[in-house]
């Protein structure tokens, strides 16, 4: 009987995109396929399983075997990245693989043509790129019903990034922009960006929507003020 499994971040990713309670569900029904070989009953929890299925199967395969201390037998002369996968892709000379370890160091890890691995460091984006790119994210699975792939967060984070270093726009504007996109996403005159790249060329536009917005607002609140103000007797 397994008694563990590596959890992978775009197993959260599915079930961040369910409701609360499909959620819960989702978690249990993990558990008892992995651990008690149970297939679950519901048809949405059992598609979500079956996607993810080759993913725990295969690790099944490659780090089943552990020695008393816990310890991956396979695993014992790599280093201790404790890595989490957040983007893969196939090329000529094999699979790459985007990571990120323990110490938050990212880097790219490609399968050469002897079946050895090259790892090579990535340039970290900021903590603030990175929680940026998650809170698009969100709103995008909300307002869309859809999920987005984990594997492309790296790349919105660094559009981030870029948006802060190379056109100087500043932490806090991102942020206002991103609650203020939460709200009204979808609304009239609100330029769709459904993608870090798209966020970044389209903020100045976001901008504009926002500033009308307001003011629309206020131009509202003036002429309901003046129309509580206005003398109604001589009706």
């Amino acid at each position: 009987m397994k008694d563990r499994f590596l959890f992978f971040e775009n197993f959260r990713q599915m079930a961040d995109c369910l409701p609360d309670d499909m959620q819960l569900k989702f978690y249990k029904s993990l558990m008892s396929y992995v651990f008690d070989d149970t297939e679950p009953d519901d048809p949405v929890i059992k598609s979500l399983i079956t996607a993810i299925k080759p993913s725990l199967n295969k690790e099944e395969k490659r780090g089943g075997n552990h020695n008393p201390t816990g310890q991956n037998q396979h695993n014992k002369s790599k280093p201790e990245n404790n890595e989490v996968k957040v983007g893969q892709n196939n090329n000529g000379l094999g699979q790459s693989e985007v990571k990120v370890g323990q110490s938050g160091q990212s880097f790219l890890e490609t399968e050469t043509g002897n079946g050895n691995k090259k790892q090579e460091i990535i340039k970290l984006h900021s903590p603030q790129s990175k929680s940026f790119a998650e809170r698009l994210r969100e709103i995008v699975c909300r307002k869309k019903n859809i999920r987005v792939d984990g594997r492309k967060l790296a790349g919105w984070a660094k559009s981030f990034d870029l948006l802060q270093t190379a056109d100087g726009v500043s932490a806090e504007r991102i942020s206002a922009m991103l609650e203020w996109y939460s709200e009204n996403a979808g609304g009239d005159y609100v330029p769709v960006a459904e993608s870090g790249a798209s966020f970044r060329e389209k903020f100045t536009k976001l901008e504009s929507a926002r500033q009308r917005a307001e003011a629309d607002k206020r131009r509202v609140g003036d002429w309901m003020n003046g129309k509580k103000e206005h003398d109604w007797s001589w009706v």
